[in-house]
């Protein structure tokens, strides 16, 4: 991307979108998913697909050059899924102090990189605000606001979204005014918008 169209992402609020980090991933994984994981997790042939599908993920972030963001979520997401096949809870909190450990271990300098911040400040926020904001949809009935559940299924599912790129801009956002001295109150609803635009394009680049 040229510089004028990266200041046009910056000032709508959407420069995490060129960031490569667990957006990306979790595309690549939610494919992988869809193609492998539902079919052998009980298997015994699960530790081989896992082995596969986590060198693929690695693969890619030793492609795209292992920004900070990216090993973050490739961390996360490898732990979170040897619990999975191990068959065992898992805890958000644990996983992120986890990786944020591992992370220094290999790079204490990490600690002063922006991306990292911004990565890990976000998970906090998906991982403290995001479950009480969540909890208040189960208690809002199709009687009582007049919906057919189909709407409100579809009402609840943009909601969740929704919620999810409010609890990552409320923790972000010091950062972003610190260092690029940006208030951007708009993020969450650009997000609502561009975010899923953007999966589409992905995974059709990918198909």
């Amino acid at each position: 991307l040229g510089g004028e169209q990266k200041r046009v992402y910056r000032q709508a609020g959407a420069q995490h979108l060129l960031a490569l980090s667990g957006m990306h991933l979790g595309i690549l994984l939610a494919l992988l998913s869809v193609l492998f994981l539902p079919k052998v997790r009980f298997s015994r042939w699960r530790w081989l697909v896992l082995v596969c599908v986590l060198s693929l993920m690695w693969g890619y972030a030793l492609m795209v050059g292992m920004p900070k963001s990216l090993l973050r979520a490739v961390l996360m997401s490898s732990l979170f899924l040897l619990a999975k096949f191990s068959l065992r809870p898992t805890r958000g909190y644990e996983i992120l102090a986890t990786v944020v450990l591992v992370m220094l271990v290999i790079d204490p300098l990490c600690a002063f990189d922006i991306g990292a911040q911004l990565s890990v400040v976000a998970l906090v926020g998906l991982t403290c605000f995001y479950p009480a904001l969540d909890g208040v949809l189960p208690f809002v009935r199709e009687d009582l606001v007049g919906l057919t559940p189909f709407l409100l299924r579809h009402l609840r599912s943009l909601s969740r979204f929704g919620f999810v790129s409010l609890s990552a801009w409320m923790f972000t956002m010091p950062l972003v005014l610190y260092y690029f001295h940006q208030f951007q109150p708009w993020q969450p609803v650009v997000s609502i918008v561009l975010i899923p635009i953007t999966s589409l394009v992905l995974y059709g680049a990918v198909f």
